[in-house]
């Protein structure tokens, strides 16, 4: 760190010539720089034995950094003085021309002596610690301090990718995604010692994709050093919107997921306090705890502990091989393994120590250099993290110590820490290479990441790095290095060491000081302002007493944050700072104006007032702050105009906003949009506002040059909804590398030709453009990810914009709100990658819809709630028959009425289909053993206890259920599951059944039942679920006929929409005309339309269609798809989705209708004309199967059925079975086998089974002498 500072100082007296004459004649200053190289050289040697002879060392490094501080404030004094004399206004025309370049103090000789008098001073100081350190026994190094820019900073291996840790990864996934029914709050401890991955193991579930969509709300909040106020605060956010919902919206309960960083202590009484807030969530929420006491998993009776374990060895190797390389190649080099390999068993598993080391060698190329770094290694085993400082490069050891600033566990804002480390002189330039600094400082932050001296880093939707945080051991190794140098103020104390020189304060401070309160740190350099509170505020006011004494103390400073300080007025002293090149005045909401002489502080470089909403002006010579870099006004909302000459100011990056007044306000003396053209280091985000009209500004437009401003990343346009904003717009062209774009209050009528042909353009935002009837054309957009769309009451689509949307390859995320006139939106490439959009408006057709989206089905949902009056659960169980025809929405309205409320019973099972897994599943006990597993959470088997199902009435008398029993067909199915009189369960439980049968479900009126008739949708809902399922094109007239003909059924509306999703308008035609002749039948009996569309499949949608309908519903598609080998498989939405769907899991479904379709078909009936048939004849115990005659067109055939010559099957079932005899030829084109429990002897021969692709022999005991490998050629999936 030394050495950066040696550094600085002689480059200030190489690059000023004149300061010379502060240290003497030529000879002496040549003295002084051999000073200064001795004492570079021995620095890197006293570095590493600050940790070794601590007491020693480090005094020396004091003195030595704290004399060069002094020679920078002298240089630096010095320039500032030379310049202000170059621009000082002369009386005499000739005296001007003396004063140019040569200029010096010299003209103000009492300044001159003074000055040359702390420089003897200083260099008499160098040369006595210079011999110290010759005494001191400090051995010279020749370090290459030289600074090159490294290239892909950025490819390596973030603290969020979890080496080595599955097993315990899948352990705590358990634990979070178990819904247990006998807690309503689960709570669990990962315990282990400090930098074994606790944190890192948690924000990898914490984010992982499967938790996310398991809870409602996640929540992340880090407990070290911090009471319980902001945890507390969280929960009863949580608690706070629960027991405000009505009893009937139940089913917007939250569950949450909690996770409590670093918990480090909590008395009993505590505990309990909180464990009354955290037990009221929503049943199903789960806690997850950090921590390295092992004690803090005994508060909770409820909670469970898992220690976290130092990795395995061969995951320490890979770790480190992939920190260390960076070629995959090199991760594999047996020399560097090896030493690899001897490095992690200092390392002793601890991942932090692994990743700091692998990161350290990452600089190390050669196998001579690994080897090389194995005794230092040993030797600081105890404190890796100090090796790793030890070989930091001596620019990022002071950036580095800079962040000890920051309290533990600081979200660490990375363009911030970026301006301080450029305003602090931190940032080196780099040799023969032509760069900015932001560049540079962005290069040191990455690197400090890439070794692991940060993590949890955080990045927006662009993809960049915006803030990180420091593990405790690095911070506190930070802390240590950074000495007396770099101090905290977080409590009142009346004296700050002199060496002092960075200081960050608590906001809680009064700074209303007396006259000793940080009496002798009159040296400083930096006062920011932090807190370990989140979101604290500043709770006194700092007047402008205050603020001159703070300004008349510390001369020196080069950084000052005062945000949200209640400051109302800036005092004019604030010039005689003549060294700050930072000043950040955000949040003082007082602040009306900015005193003149700031325009003085020529040395400033960042100017931050964001949010000084009372701001209504900036300083007339604002043009002067010649060297200001970052200019950030962000929501100064009475600033009207920017101060004329802005353009000026060519070294800015950053300007968060410029802003064009009010026809009406506007001065004589602003900026136009002219002088943007001038800031071609414009980088980042920039915010265009235009107030108003304003005279020529469309033709000054063009002159902001956006289009050549490539380092602009983000742009904001708001405008003021007039009509000439079209014009302005069609002008304001940025560059092709812009990655966000937002318009606001735009008043045209349609988007430019230019907002179609952004490569790069990644977010797109559109706001209150309220004339626009068309949105611009986005299918050139192809990297566009997020799309928002917001009050644009007049927008609506066409048949061009269509195409454009439909080529969006990775649009993720499109919301749409308040848009009256857009009636739909149509599919998009990936909707399972999209989350669904926020779509206020009942009209808006889009092609995301969960069950609880489904068009129609909320207004049902909430009679069936009602019915249910599940507010009154103290009495006994309650039953609600769903009746209604077939396809009717009977399950779907059951299905959103169980997600709603399961969260509210104990226990809940949806039996589904009961009716065929009865007739299909081997009778009413496999229905009774799911509900027997669903309601005790535990595996069992009906058929192991005397008397069936009512062996467990006991248990459940006793739990409150919600019970969805669906499509049942006889009375007794109720009878075997619930009771004659509903009386098996526990009060409070709530049984829903769905029938086509009205009479079982009228048996139950008496017992406290009610019926809920699902009727035929109106021609509105059925028209809107219609668009939703055939989406584009779209064909209104003929589509109104074509749902008209559906008699309002939803199940056939959509199979019917779905089927002519992407047809032309001739297949709309041809469908309608198909229609036409069979509209009275089709009213009669809706399974003629489906008839209908059956004729319309191709053949081989007909071919899947067949096969489908004869597997079991539930059949995983991944397996079934090797049926179709000549189809692009997993089968796609556009072959599946007429007649059949993957549901949940990856599950095949089919409708029961569309089941019984296909059977007809494959027996034969006359009407189908179909070439082809199948037969399904049922035996629950099935023994052998023999030869039989007359079946040679059967297609499918059931272990019961008895057959010789079967050339067309292609699925063959036979479980349990044995097959004996001569089967040549019987099974040509079997393509699957189900031979579940097969026999290990192989009795049959000539079985030769060359098209087969799916074989299951799942609970079998075949072994690898099995006969039957013989007979098979070719198989893609084998079930074992």
């Amino acid at each position: 760190m030394a050495e950066a500072i040696i550094l600085r100082v002689a480059k200030l007296v190489d690059d000023f010539p004149e300061a010379g004459q502060l240290w003497g004649a030529g000879g002496e200053l040549s003295e002084l720089k051999k000073t200064f190289s001795f004492l570079q050289s021995i620095v890197p040697d006293a570095e590493k034995r600050r940790f070794r002879d601590n007491w020693i060392i480090e005094p020396w490094l004091w003195d030595l950094k704290d004399a060069f501080y002094d020679a920078e404030d002298l240089l630096e004094e010095w320039n500032v003085e030379v310049l202000q004399l170059r621009e000082s206004p002369s009386k005499d025309e000739k005296l001007k021309q003396v004063i140019p370049s040569s200029s010096s103090p010299s003209e103000k000789p009492d300044l001159r002596l003074e000055m040359s008098a702390r420089a003897k001073k200083i260099k008499k100081r160098l040369e006595a610690i210079a011999a110290d350190g010759r005494d001191l026994g400090l051995r010279e190094c020749a370090e290459d301090v030289r600074v090159e820019r490294r290239e892909r900073l950025d490819s390596f291996v973030y603290d969020d990718d979890i080496i080595g840790r599955e097993d315990d990864k899948s352990a705590i996934m358990n634990f979070l995604l178990d819904f247990d029914t006998d807690k309503q709050i689960s709570v669990f401890a990962i315990g282990g010692q400090i930098g074994i991955g606790k944190t890192a193991l948690a924000r990898c579930l914490y984010e992982d994709d499967m938790v996310k969509k398991h809870f409602d709300v996640r929540i992340w909040v880090c407990m070290c050093y911090r009471d319980l106020d902001c945890l507390e605060s969280e929960i009863r956010k949580i608690r706070g919107r629960e027991t405000t919902e009505r009893v009937d919206d139940m089913g917007q309960l939250r569950k949450y997921l909690l996770v409590i960083e670093d918990l480090c202590f909590l008395a009993s009484e505590q505990w309990g306090s909180l464990r009354s807030l955290l037990m009221g969530g929503s049943q199903g929420s789960k806690i997850l705890i950090t921590t390295q006491s092992f004690s803090v998993a005994d508060f909770p009776s409820t909670s469970s502990f898992y220690r976290l374990k130092a990795l395995r060895t061969e995951s320490s190797v890979d770790l480190l091989m992939k920190m260390a390389c960076q070629e995959e190649e090199e991760t594999r080099n047996p020399i560097k393994v090896d030493i690899g390999r001897r490095i992690v068993r200092i390392c002793d598993g601890i991942p932090l120590a692994i990743r700091m080391i692998g990161s350290l060698l990452f600089s190390k190329k050669t196998e001579a250099e690994w080897l090389h770094l194995l005794p230092e290694t040993s030797e600081f085993s105890k404190n890796l993290p100090q090796l790793s400082y030890i070989h930091l490069p001596c620019h990022l050891k002071q950036c580095f110590a800079f962040c000890s600033l920051f309290p533990k566990d600081w979200v660490i804002d990375k363009q911030l820490l970026m301006s301080l480390w450029i305003a602090e002189g931190f940032i080196q330039p780099i040799d023969n290479g032509d760069w900015d600094m932001e560049d540079i400082a962005h290069d040191y932050f990455m690197d400090l990441l890439r070794r692991n001296f940060f993590q949890d880093c955080v990045k927006d939707e662009l993809g960049n790095v915006t803030s990180c945080r420091m593990h405790h051991l690095v911070h506190d190794l930070a802390c240590h290095v950074a000495g007396t140098e770099y101090r905290r103020i977080f409590h009142l104390q009346s004296y700050l060491e002199e060496r002092a020189r960075h200081i960050s304060w608590d906001p809680i401070l009064d700074l209303s000081w007396g006259d000793t309160y940080l009496h002798g740190a009159y040296r400083l350099r930096t006062f920011i302002k932090t807190s370990q509170r989140k979101s604290s505020r500043c709770e006194t006011q700092m007047g402008e007493k205050t603020l001159h004494k703070l300004i008349s103390s510390f001369k020196f400073l080069r950084a000052l944050d005062l945000h949200d300080s209640g400051i109302e007025k800036l005092p004019s002293s604030i010039c005689e700072l003549k060294h700050l090149t930072f000043l950040d005045l955000s949040e003082n909401e007082g602040i009306v104006r900015l005193p003149d002489s700031v325009t003085r502080l020529e040395t400033l470089q960042v100017l931050k007032l964001n949010m000084c909403y009372k701001l209504i002006e900036l300083p007339e010579d604002f043009r002067k702050l010649v060297n200001l870099r970052q200019f950030e006004i962000s929501d100064c909302s009475a600033l009207s105009h920017m101060p004329q000459g802005l353009g000026q100011l060519t070294l800015l990056h950053t300007l968060t906003d410029f802003l064009l007044p009010r026809n009406d306000s506007c001065p004589q003396n602003h900026s136009g949009l002219g002088e943007l053209n001038k800031l071609s280091n414009l980088r980042g985000s920039l915010r265009i506002e235009v107030k108003g009209g304003i005279e020529d500004v469309v033709a000054e437009s063009n002159a902001a040059n956006l289009k050549e401003k490539d380092s602009l990343v983000s742009l904001v346009l708001v405008f003021a909804r007039k009509e000439s904003d079209e014009v302005l717009l069609k002008e304001m062209q940025p560059s092709l590398n812009l990655r966000s774009l937002e318009i606001r209050g735009y008043g045209g009528t349609r988007f430019p030709s230019w907002m179609s042909c952004m490569p790069k353009l990644v977010r797109l935002h559109l706001f209150d453009c309220t004339a626009c009837k068309s949105l611009p054309l986005l299918g050139e957009l192809t990297s566009l990810k997020h799309l928002e769309i917001g009050e644009l009451p007049t927008v609506e689509y066409t048949e061009s914009d269509i195409d454009s949307l439909l080529n969006l390859p990775n649009l993720s995320t499109l919301i749409i709100q308040r848009c009256p006139n857009l009636d739909w939106i149509p599919p998009l490439v990936r909707p399972k990658e999209l989350k669904p959009p926020t779509f206020p408006l009942e009209s808006l057709q889009t092609s995301f819809a969960t069950i609880e989206r489904v068009t129609g089905i909320d207004d049902r949902v909430k009679e069936v709630i009602k019915l249910l009056a599940i507010e009154d659960d103290g009495n006994k169980p309650r039953m609600v028959g769903i009746h209604g025809t077939n396809g009717i929405g009977k399950t779907t309205i059951a299905k959103a009425v169980y997600n709603r409320l399961s969260s509210c019973f104990d226990s809940c099972s949806f039996l589904a289909e009961i009716g065929e897994k009865v007739q299909n599943n081997g009778g009413i006990q496999f229905v009774q053993t799911k509900l027997i597993c669903d309601i005790l959470d535990r595996e069992c088997n009906i058929s192991s206890f005397e008397g069936g199902i009512k062996f467990f009435l006991d248990l459940f008398s006793n739990i409150k259920a919600l019970i969805v029993l669906d499509d049942v067909e006889e009375p007794s199915h109720l009878y075997d599951l619930v009771g004659t009189q509903l009386e098996w369960f526990g009060r409070g439980s709530r049984i829903i059944v769905t029938s086509e049968n009205l009479g079982i479900l009228e048996t139950f009126v008496p017992e406290r039942a009610n019926i809920y008739e699902v009727n035929k949708m109106d021609n509105g809902r059925a028209l809107e679920l219609f668009y939703k399922h055939a989406s584009v094109p779209w064909y209104p007239a003929i589509g109104k006929h074509i749902v008209k003909a559906t008699g309002q059924v939803p199940f056939v509306i959509e199979v019917i929409g779905s089927l002519l999703h992407g047809k032309t308008i001739e297949d709309w035609r041809k469908m309608e005309d198909m229609i036409k002749p069979h509209s009275q039948e089709i009213l009669k009996d809706c399974r003629e339309i489906l008839k209908i569309c059956y004729e319309a499949l191709d053949e081989k949608q007909k071919q899947i269609f067949q096969d489908i309908a004869w597997f079991a519903n539930g059949m995983d598609s991944q397996i079934a798809s090797y049926m179709w080998p000549d189809l692009d498989l997993l089968p796609s939405y556009q072959v599946l989705m007429p007649l059949a769907k993957i549901g949940e899991d990856n599950k095949l479904w089919m409708h029961k209708l569309l089941k019984h379709l296909c059977r007809a078909v494959d027996q034969g009936e006359p009407t189908y004309h179909v070439k082809r048939r199948r037969l399904y004849i049922n035996d629950p115990d099935p023994k052998v199967i023999n030869k039989e005659e007359g079946m040679e067109v059967v297609e499918a055939l059931c272990p019961d059925t008895c057959t010789e010559t079967l050339p067309n099957i292609r699925f063959l079932e036979l479980d349990h079975a044995s097959m004996t005899g001569n089967f040549a030829n019987v099974f040509p084109k079997l393509r699957w086998l189900r031979w579940r429990g097969c026999p290990r002897d192989f009795e049959a021969t000539e079985l030769n089974l060359t098209e087969l692709v799916i074989l299951d022999l799942s609970w079998s005991k075949v072994t690898k002498d099995w006969g039957g490998w013989r007979k098979i050629k070719v198989v893609s999936c084998l079930l074992l």
